[in-house]
C-alpha cells in the first residue's frame, strides 16, 4: 500500500494498492507495467497480466490493465510520486481500504483482483459498490488456482537448465517434449502444493532401464503424474512404489528445483514453504 504524493495533480495524498500510469505509444499492457514498477519503485521484474476492466469511478472512464509481479529486491521509491509506502496482507488492506481516503481506481482494481479467478479473464465484472470489497477479502482471501493454471506454470518453467543431466545426456531437451527429465523436481513442487507421498518407478525402454520416474500419490489415494507425456519412445514404467519424502534439503537436484519453484511463483505468485 502506498500514499500518493501531496504534489501531484490527480488525487494528491490519496492511499492507492497500484503503480501505474499511462500506456506508451508502441507499449504493450505488459511494458508499461514493468516501465511503471521500474520509474515509481526502482524495482526490474517480470509482470503478468491478471485482467482488465473500465473504470468508471474517476475523472472519465478509463482502461485500466491490471497486473502482479513478484519483488524480493529492496524498493527505492520515487519520492516526487510516493510519499509513503508499506507492505501490508490482504486482510489488512481489507480492514482500511474503505476507510481511508483511497484513490477509487485502485480501489475498485483490489476489489476485482480479490474476485478474479485463474483462467480467461472477463474484461467486465458485475458492478458492485467499492463498500463490497471487505466482504470479498473474507471470502476470497487468496486468488483461487485452478490445475489448468498450475500446469501452465510448470510449464512455463521447464527448461534445459532444469532438465535432469541423465535425461539431457539421454535425448538433450526440446521444447517439443518440455516434460521431459523433469519428473523429480515437478512431483517435489506438486506435492508442496497438494501433500501426500513421492511415488517412483523403473523406466525400462528396449529391454534396458533408462533410470527412475517420479510422480505424486494424493492424501486421498489419488495418483497425479504431470509429466508422464514425456514417454514417447515406448518406454515403460514398472516396480512402482511409495517414498515418503525426508524432511529438508535433497541431496541431488535441490538447486533445479529451486529454480523451478522460481519460475511458477513467477507465474501463481506465492507457494507454499517445501515440504
Amino acid at each position: 500500500m502506498l500514499r500518493r504524493s501531496e504534489t501531484l495533480s490527480r488525487f494528491p495524498g490519496h492511499y492507492d494498492v497500484m503503480v501505474g500510469g499511462a500506456v506508451e505509444v508502441g507499449e504493450s499492457y505488459e511494458e508499461a507495467a514493468a516501465r511503471e514498477l521500474s520509474e515509481e519503485l526502482g524495482v526490474r521484474v517480470l509482470v503478468r497480466f491478471m485482467f482488465k476492466f473500465l473504470c468508471r469511478e474517476g475523472i472519465s472512464p478509463v482502461w485500466f490493465g491490471v497486473h502482479e509481479a513478484v519483488v524480493t529486491e529492496p524498493l527505492i521509491p520515487d519520492p516526487g510520486e510516493i510519499a509513503w509506502w508499506g507492505w501490508t496482507t490482504e486482510a489488512e488492506l481489507c480492514e482500511v481500504v474503505d476507510h481511508l481516503l483511497f484513490v477509487p481506481g485502485g480501489r475498485e482494481a483490489l476489489r476485482r483482483y480479490l474476485q478474479f479467478e485463474s483462467g480467461p479473464a472477463s474484461e467486465e465484472v458485475s458492478p458492485r459498490r467499492s463498500a463490497d470489497v471487505s466482504a470479498d477479502c473474507d471470502a476470497v482471501g487468496l486468488i483461487p488456482w485452478n490445475l489448468l493454471v498450475i500446469d501452465k506454470a510448470l510449464r512455463a518453467g521447464w527448461a534445459a537448465d532444469t532438465c535432469s543431466p541423465d535425461d539431457l545426456a539421454r535425448a538433450g531437451w526440446q521444447p517439443g517434449n518440455p516434460a521431459w527429465g523433469h519428473c523429480d523436481i515437478t512431483a517435489l513442487i506438486v506435492n508442496d502444493i497438494f501433500g501426500g507421498d513421492l511415488m517412483v518407478g523403473e523406466v525400462h525402454c528396449g529391454g534396458e532401464q533408462h533410470g527412475f520416474h517420479w510422480w505424486n500419490r494424493l492424501p486421498s489415494g489419488v495418483e497425479l503424474d504431470l509429466t508422464r507425456e514425456q514417454f514417447r519412445d515406448g518406454q515403460t514404467v514398472t516396480a512402482a512404489r511409495v517414498v515418503k519424502r525426508p524432511p529438508g534439503p535433497l541431496p541431488r537436484r535441490w538447486e533445479e528445483y529451486l529454480l523451478l519453484r522460481e519460475r511458477v511463483i513467477e507465474h501463481l505468485g506465492h507457494l507454499p514453504e517445501p515440504a
